[in-house]
């Protein structure tokens, strides 16, 4: 899988888990952008964001595992949505029948990485998010791993 570079910063739905600092617990989305991993309980990412806390070395890209944590193997992720996004799905949802909903499932995969400098050097970093938003995934690591150079 090719990294992309991403243009602008935007909400990914997906995981990260380690050790030490990396412990991260995100409970809302990862946000990727051109220089930039990170996350912020900002929704529109305009302030507070907090950037991983080290430079970052991709190993591998592969499926998630049983023994991968949950925060990045999850089986049904969907996309982050806004306060207007959640109201208008839920709207949605209170006329559902079961043929009018044809929805793809998103298949998660997982970034296995490797910390290069700063606290926990050495150790083992998993980030997990869906396959369509992987690649700019990648290229926000790359882009974060040559920011700190």
């Amino acid at each position: 899988m090719e990294p992309v570079q991403p243009v602008e910063v935007h909400p990914v739905d997906g995981g990260v888990s380690g050790t030490g600092p990396w412990k991260l617990g995100i409970k809302g989305p990862l946000y990727v952008g051109p220089d930039v991993i990170g996350t912020t309980p900002d929704p529109a990412a305009r302030v507070a964001l907090k950037p991983l806390p080290g430079p970052l070395r991709v190993i591998t890209v592969r499926p998630p595992y049983r023994s991968d944590p949950r925060a990045v193997r999850r089986y049904s992720i969907h996309p982050y949505q806004d306060e207007e996004a959640r109201a208008h799905r839920a709207a949605q949802q209170r006329w559902y029948t079961p043929r009018a909903q044809q929805t793809e499932p998103t298949h998660p995969l997982v970034a296995v990485c490797e910390v290069l400098d700063g606290p926990g050097r050495g150790s083992e970093v998993l980030i997990g998010a869906p396959e369509q938003d992987m690649p700019e995934v990648l290229g926000a690591i790359a882009a974060h791993a040559r920011r700190w150079q």
